[in-house]
């Protein structure tokens, strides 16, 4: 399996500033960029927040594979055994 692409939320969000998080990106634009760069990934990871970004993106995850659910107890198992 394809290693998946690290998509953050935060490079479509904010335009590039120094310093960083300073001039938030239009909401249409950073919509089609995100989209754009989703399409074109076969394996993903998005990090960050996309909520009210509109049905788009919500649509955009209606095919959530067993393996990320498998993956995503992996980490939580791997973080609460890190704690104990």
């Amino acid at each position: 399996m394809k290693d998946p692409k690290l998509i953050d939320a935060d490079d479509y969000y904010w335009l590039p500033s120094n310093p960083p998080f300073q001039d938030k990106r239009e909401p249409a634009l950073r919509l089609s960029l995100l989209l754009a760069d989703l399409d074109n990934a076969s394996s993903r990871v998005l990090s960050g927040s996309v909520v009210h970004w509109g049905p788009e993106i919500e649509e955009s995850f209606s095919g959530i594979t067993i393996e990320a659910v498998r993956f995503l107890k992996f980490i939580i198992q791997t973080c609460n055994a890190s704690f104990t």
